[in-house]
């Protein structure tokens, strides 16, 4: 049951997303890196999709997520992460979270996925060190999308 929600979550993300994920190649480190922070919402889907998805460059075969200052996740954002995570397993790529917040843990198990978190979960005493610094909180009415700082 669920799946079922974060399926339609999912769905409803595509559809509110203003412009479709591109194909073409980026130009991103060889292991492609982001820090996500703040709070994820329904209404920040589109935006953290299209961040997300951006990560996914040609040639890529790990791609770490510092997650250890998530403040807390909806079921939107569990989706969006949810569908990043099938992305990257059809591409072959390795996605690593590294240091996932309590409160992202506690959204995974929420929604029965404790399991799938577990498996991606990476414990790591450095930060990321450089790649794109992704904020979605009410302070800020737009995604940031800065280089991350050690």
């Amino acid at each position: 049951m669920p799946m079922a929600a974060i399926r339609r979550f999912t769905d409803r993300i595509r559809k509110a997303a203003a412009e479709p994920v591109s194909s073409a190649p980026q130009a991103h480190p060889p292991t492609p890196q982001a820090e996500l922070c703040g709070a994820f919402r329904f209404s920040d889907g589109p935006r953290l999709r299209r961040q997300l998805f951006s990560l996914l460059s040609p040639g890529a075969r790990v791609v770490l997520l510092d997650c250890s200052r998530v403040a807390s996740m909806d079921g939107c954002g569990l989706a969006v992460l949810v569908e990043f995570m099938e992305a990257c397993r059809v591409r072959q790529v390795r996605l690593r979270l590294i240091e996932p917040s309590s409160r992202m843990v506690d959204a995974f198990a929420l929604y029965g996925l404790g399991e799938a978190i577990e498996l991606l979960a990476e414990r790591r005493n450095a930060g990321v060190d450089e790649g794109l610094l992704i904020i979605l909180e009410d302070d800020f009415p737009e995604s940031i999308r800065l280089p991350a700082a050690a």
